[in-house]
């Protein structure tokens, strides 16, 4: 997207920090400009573009949310393979910083040739979307309201990647039993459209398996919405799960060649690929399962001195800031640092060193969410709140343990 605006004129910005090396790759192919961090981005542009994995899209939406605070109002195009219902609380997030959402799909693949991607877009100031110059992209105005623009992308993805999914398990079914050929024979007589140019569709679903995970849960989120049941496009997430864990899955869609048979792509599904051998993302860790629940909490008006005496003493590096029972800021060791740094630490009280109204997360999210609002955000700490309690803290060294999985006892 960013080479199709760059295409037609348009000034494009981007940011790396967080991002992996292909999209850094990806981006120096797109000839866009690169700046240091989020901050920094969203402070000069008019247009936020957000297209990442669908697992990724609430946690980044948060972090351009903290970037944002009162220094900017450019519109926010929420554009990734979500549900109806996450663009919607999306959209209650952005909003509460005075930022605009639209809501935007992505339907074929990138744009590096003209006419083969469209954009579906939706909200009350859609049309703006529409009009900016993404060369060679079609671009579809859905309706006035928000989610109507993603709730087209999960019924066409639900065709296309579900009928993807259902061709792998019967072809990798068909080559383990050793009638490959039979099978394949039958269906280019019966539905030949079904299995032309087999051998690509099947490498390049097992390159961007890890990716359509998330977009499986968020389908079966939108059929729960509309009173049907989840558990078909669950299932599906189930069979590009294990995919992502094969050596198939380890090639970029970029590397993927047009030459190869089809019976060693599908012998590369077999098995687990090294570099994947922990991916399960039916099963990923929630902030629930390694938070720490035993958290020191602090009133506003508490002694600096005494509180980093307490945190020395039970060797955590943040605590909670409480007015009753509300989350009015969060202490961490770096306050400290800069209080100290400053000479303010004789007689100071937290409310004057602590970051006030912290980011949060929900026991219910993902690692991954953590992870991508504390290198956007540039913190280390995040309270976890539910109902609006605070019930724990996840820290930086939590997230490395689970990547590492490490067994020792956790700590914040």
């Amino acid at each position: 997207m960013a080479k199709s605006l760059a295409r037609g004129g348009a000034h494009v910005v981007a940011t790396l920090e967080g991002r992996s090396e292909r999209t850094a790759r990806l981006a120096e192919r797109a000839d866009v400009e690169i700046l240091p961090n989020l901050h920094a981005l969203v402070g000069q542009a008019d247009v936020i573009l957000s297209i990442v994995p669908p697992e990724a899209a609430t946690a980044v939406a948060k972090a351009v949310c903290n970037a944002a605070k009162g220094a900017s109002n450019a519109l926010f195009v929420e554009m990734n393979a979500i549900a109806p219902e996450t663009v919607l609380q999306i959209e209650s997030a952005v909003s509460g910083v005075g930022l605009e959402t639209i809501d935007g799909s992505i339907s074929g693949p990138p744009p590096w040739r003209p006419g083969t991607t469209r954009i579906y877009l939706s909200g009350q100031r859609a049309h703006e979307i529409a009009a900016l110059p993404f060369d060679g992209v079609d671009r579809i105005v859905v309706g006035d309201g928000v989610g109507a623009a993603s709730a087209v992308k999960m019924s066409t993805a639900s065709v296309y990647k579900g009928s993807t999914a259902i061709l792998l398990q019967a072809l990798r079914s068909a080559h383990t039993n050793g009638v490959l050929e039979h099978v394949l024979r039958d269906l280019r007589a019966a539905a030949p459209e079904l299995v032309a140019n087999v051998e690509r569709r099947l490498a390049m679903a097992a390159s961007k398996s890890e990716r359509y995970v998330g977009e499986m849960h968020e389908i079966a989120r939108t059929q729960s919405g509309a009173g049907l049941t989840p558990a078909l496009f669950e299932a599906m997430a189930e069979v590009y799960a294990s995919l992502a864990q094969a050596p198939a899955a380890e090639r970029p869609p970029e590397e993927i060649a047009d030459d190869k048979s089809l019976p060693p792509i599908l012998d590369a599904m077999r098995g687990l690929c090294s570099s994947r051998m922990t991916y399960a993302r039916p099963t990923v860790a929630t902030i629930a399962d390694i938070m720490t629940r035993g958290l020191l909490s602090v009133a506003p008006d508490a002694a600096l001195t005494k509180i980093a005496a307490d945190m020395n003493e039970r060797r955590v590096g943040a605590v909670v800031v409480l007015e009753g029972d509300a989350l009015v800021g969060i202490l961490t060791e770096r306050d400290i640092l800069r209080a100290v740094g400053e000479g303010r630490v004789e007689g100071s009280r937290v409310a004057e060193c602590m970051t006030p109204h912290p980011e949060t997360i929900e026991p219910s999210e993902s690692t991954d969410a953590a992870a991508t609002l504390m290198i956007h955000g540039g913190f280390r700490h995040l309270p976890v709140v539910e109902d609006g309690n605070v019930v724990g803290i996840v820290s930086i060294r939590d997230l490395m343990r689970v990547v590492l999985d490490d067994s020792a006892p956790r700590g914040v």
